[in-house]
This record gives C-alpha cells, sequence and structure tokens, in this order.
C-alpha cells in the first residue's frame, strides 16, 4: 500500500506560545508543520515551497493577514505561469481575536475556507484543519481519478484507431488474396483449355 504524503501546513501566528501550540497539535496528528511569526516570513516560505494549507492571524507586526495572503496568492499565480499547469492554491484559514467584518470578506475573497476567533479549543482548531484538507484531498482524488478516465478514454481510442487500421488491413489482405485467386483460377481455367 502506497504511503499517504504528508500535507504541509504553515502556521503564521505573532504569539510565540499560540504557534508553538497550533504547530504541537498539528505535529502529532500527523502534519507536515512550519511555523513563523510575521508576513514577511511566510510569503518567504511560500516562495521557497507550496503549502496544503496556510494558518493566518490576521494581526501580525509587519504586515497584516490578509496582505500577506494576498501577496501568497500572487506567488502562488507566479508559480503557475512558470509550470504552465493549473493553480495550485494553498487553502488558507483565518484565526484571530480582532475580527472585523471587512477582514472577514477580504479573507474570503482570498480563499480562506474557516475563519476562527480566539480563543478557540485545540480540538475545534484540529477538526477544522482535517474538514479542509479532507476536502483538498478529496479534490485530488476527483483530480486523479478524471485523469485516469481521460487515460483510458485515450487508450480506448487509440485500440479502436488500431482495430480500424487492422481491419482495413484485412479488408485489403483478402481483395488481394480474392484477385489473386479469381486470377489463378483464370489462369487454371486457360491452361485446361
Amino acid at each position: 500500500m502506497r504511503q499517504r504524503k504528508k500535507q504541509k501546513v504553515l502556521i503564521v501566528e505573532d504569539d510565540k506560545f499560540m504557534l508553538d501550540a497550533l504547530m504541537d497539535v498539528l505535529k502529532e496528528a500527523g502534519y507536515d508543520t512550519q511555523g513563523v511569526t510575521r508576513g514577511f516570513d511566510a510569503i518567504r516560505e511560500v516562495e521557497r515551497t507550496p503549502f496544503d494549507l496556510i494558518v493566518m492571524d490576521i494581526k501580525l507586526p509587519d504586515i497584516d493577514g490578509v496582505e500577506t495572503l494576498k501577496k501568497i496568492r500572487e506567488i502562488e499565480a507566479k508559480r503557475e505561469e512558470v509550470s504552465k499547469g493549473m493553480i495550485k492554491l494553498s487553502k488558507a484559514m483565518i484565526i484571530t481575536g480582532y475580527a472585523s467584518e471587512e477582514s472577514a470578506v477580504q479573507a474570503l475573497r482570498l480563499g480562506a475556507k474557516e475563519y476562527l476567533y480566539k480563543p478557540f479549543e485545540l480540538e475545534d482548531f484540529l477538526k477544522s484543519v482535517k474538514k479542509i484538507l479532507e476536502e483538498e484531498a478529496e479534490v485530488v482524488k476527483m483530480e486523479d481519478l478524471q485523469g485516469r478516465i481521460q487515460a483510458l478514454e485515450a487508450a480506448l481510442k487509440e485500440v479502436s484507431e488500431s482495430e480500424k487500421k487492422y481491419r482495413d488491413l484485412a479488408k485489403a489482405y483478402m481483395r488481394l488474396w480474392s484477385k489473386k485467386l479469381f486470377e489463378m483460377k483464370k489462369k487454371e481455367k486457360k491452361e485446361k483449355k
């Protein structure tokens, strides 16, 4: 059985105590977890490596979480341009003790799947992370299945085209031998006369 790749989670939280607690919970649950306390550090991490999920605090010491997420989306779009494939956006989850309707709307527009208000229970946090990443896993499974279906359709089309070629070849062969047989019988009749 193939072992599933650990999902990568980046936590951006300026409270070091909270950051450590969130990282510990996710590591215990089997996630590959990195943590930073500043928005610009998060941007640098995403430039280096893609993440499956980014957990983002809104209030950060350098730039706010929404602006950080906006810059991360720009990096992910550039990464897509280089690979010429489908954009692979990290899932996003906002955690904050300073909620505003405006920041919630902006975060949702940038693709945040969850918006947790501090204080929250670590168990609730973990459930939210699992829910978001399970949705991602289902999307990946669907994409994998769609890819396999397309490959099978292409193979069937190829077989069908090959089958048609073989049928056409067999017909041509039969015509040739029928003609040859006809000529041989004709020649045989001439020889008998």
